[in-house]
């Protein structure tokens, strides 16, 4: 159990003190969490990258849980609040400019049961990227159709096989949580393997599955039978029509909306990646997400995963981003893909952003005031560097 007596890094010492983390685990995703990535990783979140509990096959799941790995990062996060071993600054940054949105790993640890239990209470797997579509802000390492068609290049030797479903039998008893996303889980098929053996084993875990949302058939109903407590986060960075089908490549958002009302209680939540193409959507999002009691989530996007592809993406300057105009919506012609992130545009655009969204907040639900403020707060942020 860490303390903050020894801490000599005053920066980390005022913003641990500022976000209420004394006496507690600094971070419960070691003690509680597994994520698997599509190359057979398993880390404690997805900053983690570059310090993994272990690596399946190589591996059984067994020995990377309980391995030295994973308790070296434990012993670096409790007893010496060293962020190295961990998300690779990243936290460390946001711990020291007081963020409270960015870190709920570290800010849900109040009532942590410490110590924690032998096993994970929470798994996520990204086990597969078959996937439909060609987000602009998305890369192969997510979806075999990049992979393919943007980036011609071999597909990834996905490393799941029925062995690792055999191997998840030992952890399921014990899991409350199960985190699903790819590509894109209601088209690859081996995720169905997955969600059966689930609910053989425990059919009462709570699966939060993110999906496009594109595909709604015989086999996504079978899923929603097997699992009870099983809810659908929609991935939706446009609302209008051809800006949806832009950010997509293939995507045709009537089909989708038609699969959403499907879905009905079942849908949760719904993913958006704020970006320079549908900042001017998000009010129309918020209104959709209001109306369906849908709680709206931001993730916040640099570059493509897997960075950007000389000759595919704009990159390296800001002439596109600084010649956007708004409130209008900015499509490129192909074969380009524009820039997306919004920390290429000037200050007086961003404050302007800011000034836009901040009026959302006098009418959304309570429950998207939270998500709507804190977007407005890394704006603003973005505008003060």
């Amino acid at each position: 159990m860490s303390t903050l007596e020894n801490i000599t890094d005053i920066r980390l010492k005022e913003g641990l003190l500022a976000l209420g983390v004394t006496n507690k685990p600094t971070c419960f995703r070691p003690h509680t969490y597994m994520l698997f990535h599509p190359n057979g990783y398993a880390t404690a979140c997805c900053y983690a990258c570059k310090y993994p509990y272990g690596k399946y096959p190589e591996q059984s799941l067994h020995d990377i849980w309980f391995g030295k790995a994973r308790q070296d990062i434990i012993k670096a996060m409790d007893n010496e609040y060293d962020f190295h071993l961990t998300c690779d600054q990243v936290c460390y940054e946001q711990v020291c400019i007081k963020d409270q949105g960015c870190m709920p790993a570290i800010m849900r640890t109040e009532g942590f049961p410490y110590p924690a239990p032998a096993y994970p209470t929470r798994l996520e797997l990204i086990i597969d990227t078959v996937c439909n579509y060609e987000c602009i802000m998305c890369g192969g390492y997510l979806s075999s159709s990049i992979r393919r068609n943007r980036e011609h290049s071999i597909p990834h030797k996905i490393p799941y096989d029925d062995e690792f479903v055999n191997q998840l039998e030992e952890f399921i008893p014990h899991v409350g949580i199960v985190y699903m996303s790819g590509g894109e889980p209601l088209v690859a098929p081996y995720f169905l393997k997955v969600l059966e053996r689930i609910a053989k084993i425990n059919s009462e875990a709570f699966v939060e599955l993110t999906s496009n949302c594109s595909t709604y058939n015989k086999r996504t109903q079978k899923i929603l039978d097997l699992l009870p407590n099983l809810t659908v986060t929609v991935s939706l960075n446009a609302i209008s029509k051809d800006n949806y089908k832009f950010i997509t490549t293939h995507g045709d958002i009537d089909n989708v909306l038609g699969n959403l009302k499907k879905l009905g209680s079942r849908l949760n939540k719904m993913n958006v990646c704020p970006m320079i193409q549908n900042v001017n959507e998000i009010p129309n999002l918020v209104k959709f997400c209001d109306e369906n009691n849908v709680i709206i989530n931001f993730l916040y996007c640099f570059m493509p995963t897997g960075g950007k592809l000389k000759g595919i993406h704009i990159g390296g300057t800001n002439e596109y981003a600084e010649g956007i105009r708004l409130p209008d919506n900015v499509l490129a012609q192909k074969p380009f893909i524009p820039e997306f992130n919004l920390a290429t545009l000037s200050k007086s655009k961003l404050q302007k952003i800011h000034d836009n969204l901040i009026k959302i907040t006098e009418w959304c639900s309570p429950q998207n005031q939270h998500p709507v403020k804190h977007l407005c707060h890394r704006i603003s942020a973005l505008a003060d560097k």
